[in-house]
């Protein structure tokens, strides 16, 4: 049976093609009491205030699109008033009991930038915190802090204007692979304390990083921001000449769009975008992962596809699938501005991540990731201009990751790299091209091309090309690794290869080439087969650098033929 929904239907028709129902929820409520194939089609148009709860009743349902519809978690509101005594600037009144947290907006068909002070760049604060990072196998830090040192930043008045503002701001405080989002419960002004509201993931201060920006203060409100004022009001300031006449601002009310919970099998979705979903102030956890999607699975899927989907302003991922996965399939989907991620698969058994594309992740949680997997083959997809890393694979064995485009990952915090992988097995990292990841003068400043973390063994990683990234590839705490036929490339500037805390490499067939000086890094032996690899650096120096502990090195020596870091 096919249910046709539109936005002009009715929940009262029969759902066919000339008397379509109105929304989603009616058709699937419709759809359930059927027998033989269920199919829903949603027909082009914007569907507002849309949520709905997908269970094992669904299974074997097809939802698709035709046309182009949308679905948002929010609704579009109207009738921006110019505001008294403030040349330029408008404000528009929210629902009334509206309770809902607002960090994206969409104004006048595009996303608009939150007030954020400073409008570039970061500001730096006082905190400090002296505990040693063992490792995140290792149980973390050797002192572990306290709820105090956690919820604490220490400002200096002189980084921020006078008459600074607190009431209603929020700080992301950024640690060196996350941050932590949090309002003010307290300001003592003479101790030039903030008490957060919620604690950090790691004490402010903690790796040296002291970075941390305002959000939410009139002091952002430059051409094109907005911020959530008083009394209920959305408070915006238009760039030159935008008109306010019939402006609309869509609002988020719901964290997800689609649900899915229970034992799902045979469900697809394809064709159909998602938009405008809620992120509320709660720790986002190490790769955002803690954010929901717009389209959000905790069920334990079997031979399901999604495809074709589109994920645009949304507040947390676009299509997080964090239950079990058999046989699940994400074909073609796009997610662009998101809050949190772009895609997450995990659990996974036989599935695959393929021809997707993600863009601009991580506008609320610079954590985020652009794909996250387990237990599945992610290839053939595009990854650009993202804060963290690119594509992470975390946990299990045989992986495969290959013929993906990676660009500008990495960019805002440490410790990531264009594809990474930790704490997993024996899997495949082949043929893809990283590129334009770049070192940055901040403490350990770790952004990488390649990254095999803690505890991953038996990977082959073969035939990728990274290029202008001047950490072509960090190697740290793992082993029994071969890296064969790859194109290391830096044109301007120097290359380095680290393996920190490793053993047993082996480094086959590999161009290591700069237009500076290339630096193969790690412990003696660490390298226990070098064959057939290529050199050059236009400085002249290729060198090995001895290394016993992390970001330690000394004893340079120049880079031999045959076995470096013997």
């Amino acid at each position: 049976m096919t249910y046709y929904v539109s936005p002009t239907g009715g929940d009262g028709n029969p759902g066919t093609p000339g008397l379509p129902l109105q929304t989603l929820a009616a058709a699937v409520d419709r759809s359930r009491s059927g027998n033989g194939e269920k199919e829903i089609v949603l027909l082009a148009g914007e569907y507002e205030n849309t949520r709905v709860a997908l269970d094992s009743r669904d299974s074997g349902l097809t939802i698709r699109g035709e046309g182009g519809p949308v679905l948002r978690g929010g609704i579009r509101l109207y009738g921006w008033e110019p505001c008294a005594g403030d040349g330029g600037l408008y404000s528009l009144a929210l629902p009334a009991g509206f309770a809902g947290s607002i960090r994206m907006l969409e104004i006048n068909g595009r996303l608009r930038q939150r007030s954020r002070y400073p409008r570039e760049g970061f500001l730096l604060h006082n905190s400090a915190f002296a505990s040693n990072w063992i490792s995140t196998s290792g149980g973390g830090w050797d002192v572990k802090p306290t709820e105090d040192e956690l919820r604490r930043l220490e400002y200096d008045p002189e980084v921020l204007p006078a008459g600074f503002d607190w009431d209603g701001a929020e700080l992301t405080v950024f640690h060196k692979w996350d941050e932590t989002l949090a309002g003010v419960s307290a300001h003592d002004p003479e101790k030039r304390l903030l008490t957060l509201s919620v604690p950090c993931t790691h004490p402010p201060g903690a790796f040296g990083v002291k970075k941390f920006v305002v959000w939410n203060t009139r002091f952002g409100m430059e051409p094109g921001c907005w911020r959530l004022g008083t009394g209920g009001k959305l408070l915006y300031r238009p760039f030159p000449g935008e008109d306010m006449r019939g402006a609309a601002a869509y609002i988020p009310l719901f964290e997800s769009v689609i649900t899915i919970e229970g034992d799902v099998a045979g469900l697809t979705i394809r064709d159909v975008a998602f938009m405008t979903t809620a992120s509320p102030e709660r720790p986002a956890g190490f790769g955002a992962a803690k954010t929901t999607g717009a389209a959000d699975s905790a069920a334990r899927l079997e031979d399901c596809v999604f495809s074709g989907l589109s994920f645009r302003n949304a507040g947390g991922w676009g299509l997080r699938l964090h239950g079990e996965n058999k046989n699940v399939a994400v074909r073609g989907c796009r997610t662009a501005d998101t809050g949190g991620g772009g895609i997450m698969l995990r659990k996974g058994t036989k599935c695959a991540i393929t021809g997707c594309t993600v863009e601009r992740a991580g506008l609320i949680h610079p954590s985020a990731i652009g794909i996250e997997a387990q237990g599945c083959e992610v290839a053939n997809n595009v990854l650009r201009d993202l804060p963290y890393s690119g594509i992470c694979y975390g946990g299990g064995d045989g992986g495969v990751i290959r013929d993906n485009f990676i660009s500008n990952a990495v960019g805002v915090l440490n410790d990531g790299g264009g594809i990474y992988a930790t704490f997993c097995n024996n899997g495949v990292i082949r043929g893809n091209h990283v590129e334009n990841i770049r070192q940055k003068d901040e403490p350990d400043s770790t952004r990488n091309g390649l990254y095999i973390d803690e505890q991953s063994r038996g990977w082959l990683v073969e035939g990728n090309v990274t290029v202008n990234c001047t950490s072509a590839m960090m190697n740290h705490m793992s082993g029994s690794n071969t890296l064969r036929n790859n194109v290391f490339a830096v044109p301007e500037g120097d290359l380095l290869v680290s393996f920190i805390r490793c053993e047993d490499y082996r480094l086959e067939a590999n161009a290591f080439q700069a237009g500076g000086k290339v630096t193969l890094a790690g412990k003696k032996g660490v390298i226990a087969a070098y064959e057939r690899n290529w050199t050059y650096s236009g400085a002249g120096r290729a060198e090995q650098v001895l290394v016993e502990e992390d970001y330690s090195r000394s004893e340079a020596r120049g880079l031999g033929p045959d076995r470096p870091l013997a």
